[in-house]
């Protein structure tokens, strides 16, 4: 080991001491000041609304033990509550949690059909509503700026920066928290996902957690909300130097990444800004560019900006 090395850890060890440096354990240590509310948020189980059928109505009540597995590929769900059809219905509805956690990715609606220990009179099952994702361990970027928020999470006063905390804190799924109080006493929490919605399940879970007594000021009225979601397509002609000697589909896919990372990083609220869309393209080293769609947006506080696609259109040199 040479001796820039031996500094440069040196170095390395004593910026950690910093949180914006810190990362790994070193991070999870800036957090025991502040206790059980700091603490890493461990990876999350995928959660899932499943209906249950019998053949046909019968005259006792069919009972479906809690615990009961349903398959998925190689996911594996078990119910957590017992479950019951009573005499003259042929269906009911269970919740069920997959078996190991973390992000499991998407499943749709009516795509969970295979059952593991069959009840009485089974006839068939299924998901009516798409499956709430687990959420894997909360990653040093997202733990860091959950930690700067913890003092706000101390007050008793139900601040928007305690109720940003604790929403983040309860759940990995969320990753942009907007709240807004339209009449006294009322608090509109609007949360997104990592680029999508966060399903009725986990605003549920939660509401039943920001509701709980020990964090909700006595005369609060929480609901969870979706943002309205401003779906564009956005179109793009551009013009090259006439000098120019990079390939055409070079310079579109480089433009392309760029531009959807930009989406990607679009807050509730945000206006389309087209002057950062003509700056990406111009360090792309373009002459000219002309966004043809979308036209002007009408944005509020709690709409956001949804890209469905990007259209460039090469136009020639000039």
């Amino acid at each position: 080991m040479i001796l820039g090395d031996i500094l440069y850890g040196i170095n390395d060890i004593a910026i950690q001491n910093y949180l914006a440096y810190a990362r790994g354990d070193r991070l999870d240590l800036k957090a025991t000041i502040f206790g059980e509310r700091a603490k890493r948020n461990k990876a999350s189980h995928a959660k899932v609304i499943m209906e249950c059928h019998i053949s046909q109505p019968v005259e006792r009540i069919v009972f479906i033990q809690k615990g009961t597995r349903f398959l998925h590929g190689e996911n594996i769900f078990h119910s957590l509550e017992e479950g019951a059809i009573y005499p003259g219905k042929t269906k009911t509805t269970i919740l069920a949690q997959a078996e190991n956690p973390g992000d499991i990715g998407e499943i749709l609606a009516g795509e969970i059909t295979q059952i593991i220990d069959r009840y009485d009179y089974y006839q068939s099952c299924t998901n009516p509503q798409n499956v709430s994702k687990g959420g894997n361990e909360e990653d040093d970027e997202q733990y860091r700026k959950r930690m700067e928020e913890i003092p706000e999470s101390f007050t008793s006063a139900g601040s928007e920066g305690s109720y940003k905390f604790w929403t983040k804190k309860v759940s990995q799924l969320v990753n942009q928290v907007i709240v807004k109080t339209p009449r006294p006493n009322e608090i509109d929490i609007y949360v997104y996902g990592f680029n999508e919605q966060i399903t009725t399940e986990e605003k549920e879970a939660i509401k039943d957690f920001l509701t709980n007594l020990d964090r909700l000021p006595l005369n609060d009225l929480v609901t969870i909300k979706d943002p309205e979601i401003i779906n564009i397509d956005l179109n793009i002609d551009y013009y090259l130097y006439d000098n120019e000697i990079r390939n055409v589909e070079t310079i579109k896919s480089s433009l392309l990444k760029k531009l959807n990372l930009h989406f990607k990083k679009i807050q509730i609220g945000d206006n389309l800004n087209t002057q950062d869309i003509i700056r990406i393209i111009k360090n792309e080293d373009i002459k000219k560019c002309e966004i043809t769609s979308p036209e002007e947006l009408e944005i509020t506080e709690t709409s956001l900006i949804k890209c469905n696609s990007i259209t460039l259109n090469y136009r020639g040199v000039e």
